[in-house]
């Protein structure tokens, strides 16, 4: 079996923007106070990977109200697409939660 990679498509020369939520089982807000938000990984390795290492911001948003955001200004050496994870952390205990890989591609 194979699975098809799906992208997030963008026009060439946006800037990148996510808003994530953390919601309960119930849509409700999960207030995440105590935790941390960063990039886990990029890629592909190589130039997509330190382009998006060197020049992304993701943070808290609305940390009670569990929203944070991810950020990637477009530049003349953005690649053409690449990939990120981000990882939340709870500070208490060191645990963590990855995400699932996000890939972007620029048309």
């Amino acid at each position: 079996m194979r699975i098809e990679q799906e992208y997030i498509s963008l026009p060439r020369g946006s800037d990148v923007y996510f808003e994530f939520s953390c919601t309960d089982d119930n849509d409700l807000p999960i207030n995440m106070t105590g935790w941390t938000v960063s990039l886990f990984e990029a890629g592909p390795a190589g130039a997509a990977e330190t382009y998006v290492v060197d020049n992304h911001t993701v943070a808290w948003s609305d940390q009670a109200g569990g929203m944070f955001e991810f950020k990637l200004p477009w530049g003349a050496l953005m690649p053409s697409q690449f990939w990120i994870r981000l990882r939340l952390a709870r500070t208490s205990d060191n645990h963590d939660d990855g995400i699932d890989q996000i890939w972007v591609r620029f048309t």
